[in-house]
């Protein structure tokens, strides 16, 4: 932008000056921002390359499976399941958490009450338990004994 200065007054000789900064101050800006624009699509393509390598190597190795941490939880939850429906079939009645838990006890079966709570939400959500009737809200009980 070009202005003849013999016609500016000194506070708008200073204006343009000042202009001058701001737009290099923008122009870095844009030179930074390309810069990030032109890594970040470099961690992509290796994000890409990373992804396709596992997926070759998953495909090679089917046993490897998604991680060491769902197959220990798995036969943990598994045989919580198993327990907790062979309580609920021989109570034969509506049993709340903590009643749960006792009579696991007295079975000598000691599960945290975090696990059994996961558990029965699991065992819900598959349609193997209900919730008790309306006279013992939150129990369960087996919907086929």
């Amino acid at each position: 932008m070009m202005f003849p200065t013999d016609s500016l007054t000194a506070h708008s000789r200073t204006a343009l000056a000042e202009m001058g900064e701001p737009a290099e101050t923008l122009a870095a800006l844009r030179r930074q921002m390309t810069a990030l624009e032109e890594q970040l699509t470099a961690v992509n393509q290796q994000q890409a390359e990373l992804r396709a390598a596992l997926h070759q190597l998953l495909a090679r190795f089917p046993d490897a499976g998604p991680g060491v941490d769902t197959g220990a939880a798995e036969p943990l939850h598994q045989r919580c399941a198993e327990d907790l429906v062979r309580v609920l079939r021989e109570a034969g009645r509506p049993l709340g958490t903590l009643e749960i838990l006792e009579e696991m006890a007295a079975r000598h079966l000691s599960w945290r009450e975090s696990t059994v709570r996961h558990v029965l939400a699991d065992l819900k959500n598959e349609g193997i338990v209900r919730e008790g009737e309306s006279e013992r809200p939150r129990s369960y009980v087996l919907v086929r004994p």
